[in-house]
């Protein structure tokens, strides 16, 4: 069976292993679900419109996806022309027009644990790992390789360097660089 989809007048088909009617995923103008994504078997989920969902990904049980949202995209690091995968847990909420990209070359892994929110437009890099029940705001960056923490609060339109690691300590905010083995806000 196949979820059809309209994207721009054209029509988009993705086979699914499970049937349409099944998902809870209504059908709508431009929302995109690839082939090769996998959902938890809960019936729990919505996919808001014009939403794609793409790459390798996994997908956990009662996971909101906002409108225009793009999970699974590509990574943006050039130097590895391989995608890895996306593994996203259970109750996640992943605001409008958010982009969450698969981890970059073979083996990586970008992981969004149980009970995390990615407000909307939120970016959320390759091979990053978010740990279960962080709150990410509205508009905030995060670069590859960034790892929140279990609990971690990150606020509003702050952007976060590579390879940084955020604690659960305390609220991150503004621009956010790589100081040592764990961030400070500058």
């Amino acid at each position: 069976m196949a979820l059809r989809c309209r994207q721009r007048g054209a029509v988009a088909l993705a086979a699914l292993a499970r049937p349409a009617e099944s998902w809870a995923i209504p059908e709508r103008d431009g929302v995109v679900v690839a082939a090769s994504v996998v959902f938890a078997s809960g019936e729990r989920r919505h996919i808001g419109e014009q939403a794609v969902v793409e790459g390798n990904t996994r997908i956990g049980d009662a996971v909101h996806i906002g409108a225009r949202a793009v999970v699974g995209g590509a990574p943006q690091d050039r130097r590895q022309p391989d995608a890895g995968a996306l593994v996203i847990g259970d109750r996640c909420t992943i605001g409008d027009r958010a982009t969450v990209n698969v981890g970059a070359g073979v083996g990586g892994v970008t992981t969004v644990g149980d009970d995390v929110t990615l407000g909307c437009g939120a970016h959320v890099g390759h091979d990053c790992t978010i740990g279960d029940g962080a709150r990410i705001g509205k508009r905030v960056l995060l670069g590859g390789h960034v790892v929140v923490a279990a609990g971690a609060v990150v606020e509003d339109n702050s952007a976060v360097q590579q390879r940084t690691i955020l604690t659960a300590d305390r609220r991150h905010s503004g621009m956010i660089r790589r100081l040592g083995a764990a961030a400070r806000p500058t």
